[in-house]
């Protein structure tokens, strides 16, 4: 009977053109293949991307390709430590709070300016000190915490204010994370969780990330998020 085998917990997959991406998140590394290379161990491994235009081979799955896989740490051969390996689903979004005119500019609060430099320095610290993958399983499990819907109108309002107060201590250029993670810590001050969505793409390698609610980007632009491949939702 055949091996099964599945990806680790901590790695995350998305196919662009002819590669598939993988985000090592307990590494912080994003890796590279082309999909030959995995289409071999496809029947192997339940939800892994492949050309859909080829069919599977007959033959066992490559032992070379899986014990690389299985030495890296990205795949495993107990369930109960791995899983599926179909990629994120995520609807991009179609409207921006960034893109969202305000005629009018927002009122800023001496809390507001508290709440902001403490979510900055909340930050700061978890990525100074804190491994990525323990940041988003945190993220993740507040988010299903949420227990009531989102007023998007007060959470639009708050993501203003946050962006008007950003540039007196940091700019966004080529700080996606960090920004995402201060935006995180702001709003959840106010019970707010949006999705934290990990987008990558290729030619060039670009990796992204951006905060969403529904079908809402709350800090980012839509042309950029849209050049991205969603890998990761936390």
């Amino acid at each position: 009977m055949q091996r099964q085998y599945f990806l680790a917990r901590h790695a995350f997959i998305c196919s662009i053109g002819g590669d598939v991406i993988v985000l090592d998140l307990k590494q912080d590394r994003y890796l590279s293949f082309e999909r030959e290379f995995w289409d071999p161990i496809a029947r192997a491994i339940g939800g892994w991307p492949r050309d859909q235009s080829m069919p599977l081979a007959d033959e066992s799955p490559d032992d070379l390709a899986l014990k690389q896989l299985l030495e890296s740490g990205l795949l495993t051969e107990d369930r109960s430590e791995g899983k599926d390996a179909s990629p994120a689903v995520i609807e991009l979004p179609s409207a921006s709070m960034m893109e969202d005119f305000r005629a009018q500019r927002p009122t800023i609060r001496a809390s507001h300016v508290t709440i902001f430099l403490r979510a900055v320095t909340s930050a700061w610290l978890r990525l100074r000190f804190q491994p990525l993958e323990k940041i988003v399983a945190s993220v993740s499990r507040n988010r299903q915490r949420q227990d009531s819907a989102v007023d998007l109108a007060k959470m639009t309002a708050l993501t203003e204010i946050f962006r008007r107060l950003r540039p007196l201590l940091f700019t966004a250029h080529d700080h996606c994370l960090f920004e995402s993670l201060t935006l995180i810590h702001f709003l959840a001050h106010y019970r707010i969780h949006p999705a934290w969505v990990f987008g990558v793409q290729t030619a060039p390698f670009i990796a992204h990330c951006w905060l969403q609610q529904d079908a809402v980007a709350c800090n980012d632009i839509l042309d950029r998020i849209r050049r991205c491949t969603p890998i990761m939702l936390a």
